[in-house]
């Protein structure tokens, strides 16, 4: 984006601008914001294929083109953070593995997997964590980080200056939120089953424990 000055004209017109001056379309802003509006009106329950339209697709390619990049700032801003500690539990290279995956599999992951793979996917995932012994309030705080770290590249790298690209750049926001917030979701039903699991397994061995010793 470029610095200076912004004047606003529904007509797209500027009468006195000046070379630093950037002039926004904002009729068309406001048909893509009001298209979307309109397109993404959906139930939560509803199970769905992600779609995303060229000027997003652009921006998929690009994060999955700067994927090492991005799983290296990740993992040196997150993992080694206190409110990540309890990942240390995790061997480290399946803790790299996973975050190389989302970034370098992006576009198979928001265009491909259907709603029923993305719970499998995650409802094994948060199941795991639980039966590493990771507290989840850490699980979590990983995840939206991750969606936040990708969130951050997509908006200082975007150059979103005309509609379309604002139109690409709102696309991707919006099925990253979809994607994130069901990983959230899924992760969070597949630890409560293990945890349940497990503890049903300690009461099962102690009540065992104790008849012996009867």
């Amino acid at each position: 984006m470029v610095e200076g000055h912004v004047s606003l004209h529904r007509d797209g017109k500027a009468a006195s601008a000046s070379p630093d001056e950037r002039v926004i379309d904002l009729d068309g802003i406001i048909q893509v914001l009001s298209a979307l509006a309109r397109k993404r009106r959906y139930s939560c329950t509803q199970p769905i294929k992600w779609r995303c339209a060229m000027p997003a697709r652009r921006l998929v390619r690009l994060i999955e083109k700067n994927s090492e990049q991005l799983a290296r700032e990740l993992s040196e801003k997150v993992w080694n953070s206190p409110r990540c500690s309890d990942l240390r539990k995790v061997p480290a290279d399946e803790l790299q593995a996973r975050t190389r995956e989302i970034y370098q599999n992006l576009n198979n992951w928001l265009m491909d997997l259907t709603e029923a793979e993305v719970e499998q996917r995650y409802t094994e995932l948060g199941a795991r964590r639980a039966a590493q012994g990771v507290a989840y309030s850490h699980f979590l705080w990983a995840i939206t980080a991750t969606r936040e770290h990708m969130t951050a590249f997509v908006q200082r790298e975007g150059f979103s200056d005309t509609p379309m690209q604002l139109q690409g750049e709102l696309e991707l926001m919006h099925i990253l939120g979809q994607f994130f917030d069901r990983a959230l979701y899924y992760t969070a039903m597949g630890y409560e089953r293990e945890r349940t699991r497990i503890g049903s397994n300690l009461r099962r061995r102690r009540d065992d424990h104790q008849k012996v010793h009867a």
